[in-house]
């Protein structure tokens, strides 16, 4: 086996594991935690408007 066939067979089997542990880490994000207890908190609304300019 030549130098290139090698080569093209560790990036395939890196691109491969890449994939695998990208996929992983996405469904392992996707999965609910254990706290299931989470309370929301409504916050007021805030309006910032800017000030009348002023005529020299």
């Amino acid at each position: 086996m030549n130098i290139q066939a090698q080569t093209k067979i560790v990036a395939f089997a890196l691109a491969a594991l890449t994939s695998v542990s990208l996929l992983g880490a996405t469904i392992g994000g996707m999965q609910p935690s254990g706290q299931t207890d989470v309370q929301l908190i409504a916050l007021d609304t805030v309006t910032i408007t800017a000030p009348a300019r002023v005529a020299n």
